[in-house]
């Protein structure tokens, strides 16, 4: 996959861990000091574009003293990836995480996609561009040790479960009064008023949003004009970690013409973590009509409403 509520204020806020499961039932054979490496599987409850791992996809996995922040073994942000974008991961040398030689538990964490380079613990986020929706789709996934399911030497392999961060649009669009799908080809589509850049730290799961920018982001639109899609950074209704920016509108600009639709988005409208907001629209002449949904991304629930703007 090449391709709620965060802080705003400076101030960073625990993700919850994604739901995962433990499929430890022994350990490998160990290496000849002794130590054994860690065995990672993953699955993802959805993803930009379908639930699937894609070749040489990446992610950065912390071991942790059980109960703790505290890296075990200096297993800190190491790189696994698909080999053929099935469930199981590999690693190169330097990068094998292996399990205390004492037998002590331990805890993991996980989360995509993976960054070499960190900035005081934490990473970069940036969904100004939606080129390449998977790059920007911040998931995570973590799981501890428990007397039912140890982690440890002698229960080696961790299965992850990775749920999304940030909140995702997905815009269908078709034709109405005066408008033909000729001339939905090349069609712009924008969202306005939207913070565009913050920071996660995986390992103490911290995930802040900048006050600034607030940019017009350019929706991943293809070619025909009938699909836009967009991950942005989740807002909240009410003060807190990423406020909503009021006055934010759908933008529709007619290539052919230079026509510009507009739909308003509503001043309480929250684009809520993990989210997946639908909006069926059609566009007229007169203004776009529009029929809104949203789902949770991860699980899915919940319906919309029928909108129209001029």
């Amino acid at each position: 996959m090449k391709s709620n509520k965060q802080s705003i204020l400076m101030v960073a806020t625990l993700l919850l861990l994604g739901a995962c499961s433990n499929d430890n039932e022994g350990a490998a054979a160990p290496e000849g000091d002794g130590r054994v490496a860690l065995e990672v599987s993953s699955g993802i409850e959805s993803r930009a574009y379908d639930n699937k791992w894609e070749s040489d996809d990446a992610i950065g996995i912390y071991m942790l003293k059980t109960g703790t922040a505290t890296i075990s073994e200096g297993a800190e942000n190491r790189r696994y990836f698909t080999a053929d974008g099935g469930s199981a991961f590999g690693t190169t040398a330097g990068q094998t995480i292996y399990f205390p030689l004492d037998g002590s538990k331990v805890d993991f964490i996980a989360y995509y996609p993976y960054q070499k380079t960190l900035t005081n613990g934490a990473f970069a986020l940036d969904v100004s561009a939606q080129t390449d929706l998977s790059a920007i789709d911040l998931m995570t996934a973590g799981t501890k040790t428990t007397e039912a399911e140890p982690l440890d030497k002698n229960h080696n392999k961790v299965h992850f479960k990775f749920a999304h961060r940030l909140t995702k649009l997905e815009l269908n669009i078709g034709t109405g009064r005066g408008i033909t799908t000729e001339n939905l080809k090349g069609l712009k589509v924008e969202v306005t008023n939207q913070r565009t850049s913050g920071s996660y730290d995986p390992l103490f799961e911290a995930f802040g949003v900048d006050s600034e920018p607030v940019q017009t982001v350019e929706l991943n639109t293809n070619a025909d004009g009938t699909l836009a899609q967009a991950i942005l950074l989740p807002t909240t209704a009410t003060d807190g970690i990423n406020p909503i920016v009021t006055g934010r509108e759908f933008l529709f600009t007619l290539k052919s013409t230079g026509e510009v639709f507009r739909w308003s988005v509503p001043d309480d409208k929250s684009f809520e973590r993990g989210d997946k907001n639908i909006y069926n629209i059609t566009i007229n002449r007169s203004g776009p009509e529009v029929t809104a949904e949203i789902i949770d991304w991860n699980k899915g629930n919940g319906e919309g409403s029928d909108e129209s703007a001029e």
